[in-house]
């Protein structure tokens, strides 16, 4: 009876433990409501920030993430990040199946290290731990657990309780904090305030929330992260590198920041002088700039050096001057003593960058900027220079930086501007293509392509070192060419302001379909667009483009005596304050030869979303034109 009882009492203790985790990770207890639009469910998101000092914190998370689907599997895959101020103090993994039984665990031992890729355009000293679970099959959860020592600091990181595609049962954020120094928050896209404890010399800020659903991402916004709720937190008084620093407003961050772009002799006297007569012959500032700021560009290329202070602290101008490289840091500062050895002033500017990057919070000081760029101010417009691009003209800083704020370091401490909006005119396409059509619907294909601005990075990159499978399945998805038998491509030329290709194309079957004798030919040779404003939906965001543009196809039909043109599609105008479209068609030499030209303006950057519908229509009229048939009959 003893033995009985006793095996009984192991038998309920077993099922006991079982229990706890059917209830904790077993799949099918999350509700439908968590579910919806979710690919993984986060049972738990915790992230506590302990700081030590103005010089050093630590950070605990720990997640555990439910993935649904096969489409959530890259939560499998985890990365810790380790460097001279980061170090990886415990990490543990583990996984388990649909009905919550450990299946898997590994321990900071069993990830791999890996370092940054060291090649001719990145440099850095960065290490990663990184390991990629074995799962079991859909649904499963993987728990992840993780302490990290910062011992250098300017910021921390912020915490997100919601995501696109992702839903949480439960998020807790708590940052402990010495009194003396304490932090300052901010909640965006939530009302969410914190629950703050005093204990001693000590601070506590707690944000809990439960039951987070997935969120719905409309297309072509700003960046992902700027839309979804945070909390951000940022530190009063912090210390990098031995470098100390106060962050209650913008002026204090650029005070701190500005030594770091200050050299007492970046050149030799030999090399001012030089740099000196090469401007002489100009009289304005903005001619000295652009011709200086185009040396530059010929002579320095771009390499990402991430070594010793990093992100911040620029090398200095000699070593550009000397090894003809550097990374956005290095290359504005050497710019920046270039101008100053001229006798012009120019100050560098911290920014977030990205196609459409959320501008800074101008009432939250926070350390949100990736990027530099180089001002020169010049009476009412500023001259902005992209220092890493070879392509970007002076005074245009591109989609990469446009639109949003910057923080100019000066020697009377941080500024907080506006970077311009480009204009349409600034990123043009234009194609000419003369077309020899035969009466089979075969064709010969010469055409030209003149692009500026963000188009001509795009094509140089895209045209650039490239195989000639690779080119036709770029001309396809990019340019929007149909099919080409064959092609010939002739190397980029650079002219005054943009580069101009020209291309040969070759095709057996130019036309679309036949039926009977009639041959139908697509209207356009280039796209127009590229899949802007599709949906006619009402939006609760602004929409945003990548950039405005102004773009042309215009075409020159040579038509055989075999066809005869049985239609032409009418000219069209479509003109609002967004969008400017015309398409032109003119019969000429007695029939011979039909001229074709379309254009289509974006004007503007930005929709707003209660203008967004009228747009789409607008756009959708352009769509419906352009996809109109040219139809020829066989005599």
């Amino acid at each position: 009876m003893k033995f009985l009882l006793s095996s009984v009492c192991v038998i309920a203790v077993s099922l006991n433990c079982f229990a706890q985790f059917e209830l904790q990770f077993m799949s099918r207890l999350i509700p439908d409501s968590l579910r919806k639009n979710a690919d993984a469910v986060y049972r738990y998101n915790r992230l506590f920030i302990d700081v030590k000092s103005r010089s050093k914190y630590t950070i605990t998370e720990e997640r555990a993430i439910t993935m649904l689907s096969k489409e959530a599997s890259e939560h499998g895959t985890v990365v810790l990040v380790s460097d001279k101020h980061i170090k990886v103090d415990d990490a543990e993994v583990k996984v388990y199946d649909s009905v919550g039984r450990e299946v898997l665990k590994y321990k900071k031992k069993d990830f791999e290290m890996i370092g940054s890729p060291v090649n001719d355009a990145f440099v850095s000293d960065t290490k990663y731990y990184y390991l990629t679970a074995v799962l079991p099959d859909f649904p499963c959860t993987i728990t992840i657990s993780a302490t990290t020592v910062i011992n250098s600091y300017v910021d921390f990181p912020d915490f997100y309780m919601a995501s696109y595609d992702e839903s949480f049962v439960t998020s807790h954020f708590k940052v402990n904090v010495p009194k003396e120094l304490d932090i300052r928050y901010k909640a965006f896209n939530t009302k969410l305030k914190p629950q703050i404890a005093e204990n001693g010399e000590l601070k506590t800020y707690e944000w809990i929330v439960n039951g987070q659903t997935a969120l719905f991402k409309e297309p072509n916004t700003y960046a992902a992260g700027s839309k979804l709720p945070r909390i951000a937190i940022a530190p009063n008084e912090f210390e990098y590198d031995d470098y100390k620093g106060s962050f209650k407003t913008w002026k204090d961050y650029g005070q701190w920041y500005y030594n770091f772009y200050e050299e007492k002799k970046p050149f030799t006297e030999t090399q001012i002088a030089t740099i000196k007569s090469s401007v002489e012959g100009f009289s304005t500032t903005e001619e000295k700039v652009r011709f200086l700021y185009k040396q530059m560009q010929k002579n320095t290329r771009y390499v990402s050096i991430q070594l010793g202070i990093g992100g911040l602290k620029p090398f200095p101008a000699s070593f550009v001057e000397e090894k003809k490289y550097g990374d956005c840091k290095a290359l504005t500062n050497y710019m920046k003593h270039v101008l100053k050895a001229a006798g012009i002033t120019s100050y560098p500017a911290i920014i977030k960058s990205g196609t459409n990057a959320a501008p800074a919070d101008p009432d939250f000081p926070n350390e949100g900027f990736d990027h530099v760029i180089l001002c020169v101010p010049n009476g009412k417009d500023s001259i902005w220079l992209e220092c890493t691009s070879k392509l970007t003209p002076a005074g245009i800083p591109g989609n990469f930086t446009e639109n949003r704020n910057a923080l100019l370091i000066t020697e009377n401490g941080g500024v907080l501007v506006n970077t311009p909006r480009s204009k349409a005119t600034h990123n043009q396409w234009h194609s000419s293509s003369f077309v020899k059509l035969y009466d089979d619907g075969s064709a010969i294909i010469d055409t030209r392509v003149y692009v500026t601005g963000e188009f001509n990075e795009k094509v140089n990159y895209l045209l650039t070192n490239k195989s000639k499978a690779e080119l036709k399945k770029i001309f396809i998805n990019s340019f929007g060419l149909k099919s080409p038998d064959d092609f010939e491509l002739q190397p980029l030329k650079d002219s005054a302001a943009g580069s101009i290709v020209k291309i040969k194309l070759a095709y057996g079957r130019y036309y679309d379909v036949q039926a009977g004798k009639k041959l139908f030919f697509p209207l356009r040779h280039y796209r127009l667009y590229e899949n802007e404003l599709q949906d006619t939906t009402t939006r609760t965001t602004d929409y945003q483009f990548s950039f405005p543009f102004i773009k042309t196809d215009s075409l020159t039909i040579e038509i055989p005596a075999g066809l005869k043109t049985e239609q032409i599609p009418s000219n069209q105008q479509i003109k609002n304050d967004y969008l400017n479209y015309t398409h032109a068609s003119e019969l000429k030499s007695g029939g011979n030869t039909l001229s074709l030209t379309a254009q289509l303006e974006i004007k503007q950057l930005q929709i707003p979303a209660t203008h967004y519908k009228p747009a789409a229509l607008s756009m959708l009229q352009v769509r419906k034109d352009a996809a109109q048939k040219l139809i020829f009959r066989k005599e």
